[in-house]
């Protein structure tokens, strides 16, 4: 519990801090690699690469990654090489405010509500956004919610694929293997652990063999749940590992950061902090 707490206080307190103050960050994913090695170093966990494929950069790719904990968007970005640009529920920056802090500083968050959302307009900022004017290709969750413990496939939701066969966006499965083993707010446990990730083959939607929307998702469902399936049916050993996955390498390290918004956010943390000191000052007195 002690351990999930130091966790925890790490990710609200620590890292907005330790970047806020940090002169040194010149690009949106340099600042993304050092947030994420903070909290990456305090949950122990070491990252492996278990399959024979690898990471893709198609254009207009789409990742799908298994969602297990709140804290995966370090794991996602440590496994892409801080390339992902990940769709998120307006709630998550309320509870956790470090993705907004993300969303400000590095613009990777596309916010959105789950209901009442335009789909149209929904579809055009996609496709804005995989124009990659910031190097990022997009991250999401197809299941939906997070499935901590659950070591079986459900079906996926139909949104997103929907987009991709409209669209012509290749799709690339990265599950992760243990990651919920490493943080777990559901019991509260955070352990020294390994994880396994597993790069899918580039699946792509051939109109001419996929004849429409649905038989693309029920192809993409299909495979998903044979691949998932079968990651999470097995215990792995050292004999498993390809290659350790390093946390400080970066992909296409080229898309400097807003000074300005860099230097307000230190100006309102600032004033943020000398409130609250003040409040207690006074309150204390």
């Amino acid at each position: 519990m002690f351990d999930f707490l130091r966790v925890a206080y790490i990710i609200y307190i620590i890292t907005p801090i330790l970047i806020t103050f940090d002169f040194s960050i010149k690009t949106k994913k340099e600042c993304l690699r050092k947030m994420c090695k903070i909290i990456y170093n305090s949950i122990g966990i070491n990252l492996y690469r278990a399959s024979d494929m690898n990471i893709s950069y198609e254009k207009n790719i789409i990742y799908f990654s298994n969602h297990r904990t709140f804290i995966d968007f370090c794991i996602e970005h440590i496994i892409t090489h801080y390339n992902s640009l990940f769709l998120s529920r307006w709630l998550v920056a309320f509870f956790i405010p470090l993705t907004y802090y993300c969303k400000i500083l590095t613009n990777n968050v596309i916010f959105f509500k789950r209901k009442n959302t335009n789909i149209v307009n929904f579809e055009n900022m996609l496709k804005l956004k995989q124009q990659n004017k910031d190097g990022y290709y997009l991250m999401v969750y197809p299941e939906g919610t997070r499935r901590t413990g659950k070591n079986y496939a459900c079906d996926l939701k139909k949104g997103v694929i929907y987009y991709s066969y409209k669209n012509d966006c290749p799709i690339q499965f990265i599950i992760t293997y243990g990651k919920d083993d490493s943080f777990n707010e559901k019991t509260f446990v955070q352990k020294k652990c390994n994880a396994y990730v597993f790069y899918s083959k580039v699946y792509r939607p051939d109109k001419e063999k996929y004849l429409n929307m649905e038989d693309w998702y029920n192809y993409i469902n299909n495979e998903w749940k044979n691949e998932f399936d079968y990651i999470y049916s097995k215990n792995y050993t050292e004999k498993d590992i390809i290659e350790k996955i390093d946390p400080d390498y970066i992909h296409d390290n080229n898309y400097p950061i807003n000074k300005y918004i860099l230097n307000l956010s230190r100006v309102i943390f600032i004033s943020s902090f000398c409130g609250f000191l003040y409040s207690i000052i006074k309150y204390i007195i």
